[in-house]
């Protein structure tokens, strides 16, 4: 198939629908509003994730740890993913209680099961197994909380367009279906792991601790869709439900004189094996540049410090980086999407932005 009959949807708006936006600003507000606030509520579940308990209200539980985003805050503030990609109707900064928060889980879980990774001292050393466990553990409930979510969504676009969105709705519900199945799977894992029962349920990929604090902060899985040589890693569009796919986790903590830049994946993983190599062929500083721009092109979920306002102003190339999706627009039905995903994410483009996670950039 030809690339030019695949379109790659990115983030954001053009000049037509930003036009569109401010002349129905208010109701266009209100709306998304009233969808999100609905989503979300026929989201919620009645019972704890993770300890299945009955439970009416859930815990603020934050995707990257607190004390990371409070080392680069200004004023209980930060940057995000928005800064960059600039959706009207989503702010440009967040506090630091509300940045990346999912409510999956109740407030006693949340306080006991992920106390080794969420205390600093963790990092002063390698970070066992337990901790990865939790870390990958943190990432897969954030998954599905998005995706219960989004399934929502979808749902209320059928309900309220009918015509319009039914069979692209239908076919978002595949792929949300798909992702819950391979999340939850391996959240069992995790818990297992977590708990300090088998310290060799994860494999570090990359690590690397710095001696300054970098001005972003994330934790998420990435399911990347080609290494350095835009080889296929996971058949992201394959739709049978026997193929499951295999996460990157990903970390970047700031702490209060140093910071830790981390990937790590399943030890039955096979899939990151070239990739790796293909990482530690890179010198110290590219190293980190790659993970920087894997986190910004794959993931929403990145906090970055106000004091990169003016690096974010003078280079465009950034928010283009951030726009990055793999929503696809095709005509055809059975299209071979994989070859131009894997083009499309090409790891050679982070050359086109500015390496944050050096000592130039230190807060």
């Amino acid at each position: 198939m030809c690339p030019d009959e695949i379109d790659f949807l990115p983030l954001g708006m053009d000049d037509d629908e930003r036009s569109f936006y401010d002349e129905n600003k208010v109701n266009i507000n209100m709306q998304i509003g009233m969808i999100e606030r609905e989503a979300q509520e026929r989201a919620k579940l009645d019972h704890c994730y993770y300890c299945n308990e009955p439970a009416t209200s859930f815990c603020n539980s934050h995707s990257v740890p607190k004390f990371c985003l409070r080392r680069i805050a200004v004023d209980g503030q930060l940057f995000f993913a928005n800064t960059l990609i600039d959706l009207p109707y989503l702010k440009e900064e967040q506090g630091v209680n509300k940045a990346g928060t999912f409510q999956l889980i109740c407030r006693k879980c949340d306080g006991r099961i992920f106390q080794q990774y969420e205390d600093p001292n963790a990092y002063d050393s390698l970070p066992n197994g337990q901790v990865l466990a939790q870390i990958a553990m943190k990432n897969h409930l954030q998954m599905i909380a998005k995706r219960l979510t989004e399934r929502q969504l979808y749902r209320l676009l059928v309900e309220r367009n009918p015509l319009v969105g039914l069979w692209f709705a239908k076919e978002q519900q595949k792929v949300i279906d798909l992702d819950l199945g391979e999340y939850e799977y391996a959240m069992c894992r995790a818990k297992v792991g977590a708990r300090g029962k088998r310290t060799n349920y994860y494999r570090m990929v990359f690590y690397r601790k710095l001696n300054y604090t970098v001005p972003i902060a994330f934790q998420g899985e990435i399911t990347m869709i080609s290494d350095f040589e835009k080889k296929t890693i996971n058949e992201t569009f394959n739709k049978d439900n026997r193929y499951r796919t295999e996460p990157l986790h990903i970390a970047i903590f700031p702490l209060e004189r140093a910071s830790v830049v981390m990937a790590f994946v399943d030890s039955r993983c096979k899939r990151y094996k070239r990739f790796e190599e293909q990482l530690k062929q890179l010198d110290s500083d590219d190293q980190l540049l790659a993970i920087q721009f894997i986190v910004m092109s794959y993931s929403e979920n990145v906090f970055y410090s106000k004091s990169l306002k003016g690096v974010f102003q003078s280079n465009e190339q950034l928010a283009t980086v951030s726009r990055m999706n793999s929503m696809v627009m095709t005509d055809r039905l059975h299209a071979n999407v994989q070859p131009v995903a894997n083009a499309e994410f090409d790891l050679s483009k982070r050359n086109t932005i500015p390496n944050l996670l050096t000592l130039q950039y230190a807060i």
